[in-house]
């Protein structure tokens, strides 16, 4: 589900999916430009090519889409993988924040959008491109229509369609799991976790990052979310960490404030090697 594991540094960070062409020079670009400049806006920058498994890029780039907040993409030089992500970017109902250096790369029907030009012949111009993204960015995370195309329904992606209590598990929640029952007599862990739910359309979307009590030994792993609702106070969401291929499904109920957050997750512990079970209780953090 999720290619995620790049945000367990910064845990509080919601994703910006960098599409770009790759090689000289925009390798530069990113690392000494988009990056900062993405960092400073409070997202957590991610390229197709940050991760090295073995499965396909195309599954890689899909999954990075969906689980991503927002996009920036590259348009400079028309590269067709570029205008086939932000095709996918766009069709997900996800904000993209354009950059180029030279507008005559921008279709025309995209020219209605905001684009960010810039000009290597001008002194300075990765510092002011730098500044244009980092305010681009911060404007669109209040304003995320402002950089989707007309044809793109927007209602802070679909969510009117829920309920005020369905809509009240959006932001970030903080708690504890503990497993319940382990395969074949193994260990019970106690964990703290930190989930940060969104909406993409009808669709439950996400990442947690889960820390482990330090005498398992197993560290902080994140898992990416997607999952939809059953009921106006239950839903189901699937997590995974392809990096550790650790998965399984979670079955959440909101409380009648919509403050708390209780639940039963079922899944496999590749650490463990095992098939486990645990209930988790979370609470509304104090900054969302």
């Amino acid at each position: 589900m999720s290619a995620i594991d790049n945000a367990v540094a910064a845990p509080t960070r919601k994703m910006c999916f960098v599409i770009m062409p790759f090689g000289s020079p925009f390798d530069r670009y990113y690392q000494n430009i988009y990056v900062p400049a993405i960092r400073a806006s409070g997202f957590e920058p991610v390229r197709a090519d940050d991760v090295f498994r073995p499965s396909p890029i195309i599954t890689d780039i899909w999954n990075y889409t969906q689980d991503s907040s927002v996009a920036l993409a590259d348009v400079t030089g028309r590269n067709a993988n570029v205008f086939y992500e932000l095709g996918l970017a766009h069709a997900s109902g996800k904000p993209v924040v354009i950059v180029t250096s030279d507008l005559e790369d921008v279709p025309f029907d995209l020219k209605h959008l905001r684009i960010l030009c810039y000009d290597k012949n001008v002194e300075d111009w990765g510092v002011r491109l730098g500044y244009d993204i980092r305010s681009a960015l911060e404007e669109t995370a209040n304003d995320p229509g402002s950089a989707l195309p007309f044809m793109v329904p927007v209602d802070a992606a679909g969510e009117s369609t829920l309920s005020t209590r369905q809509r009240s598990i959006r932001g970030v929640w903080i708690g504890h799991g503990k497993d319940t029952y382990v395969e074949h007599e193994g260990d019970l862990i106690e964990m703290e976790m930190e989930f940060d739910f969104s909406f993409n359309r009808r669709q439950i979307v996400g990442r947690a990052v889960v820390s482990l009590k330090a005498s398992s030994g197993f560290g902080t792993v994140a898992l990416g979310l997607n999952g939809e609702f059953y009921s106006d106070d239950l839903f189901e969401v699937i997590y995974r960490s392809e990096s550790r291929k650790q998965y399984g499904a979670m079955l959440i109920r909101i409380s009648p404030t919509g403050e708390t957050l209780d639940g039963h997750y079922a899944g496999f512990s590749p650490t463990r090697v095992c098939f486990v079970m645990g209930k988790v209780d979370l609470m509304r953090s104090p900054a969302t």
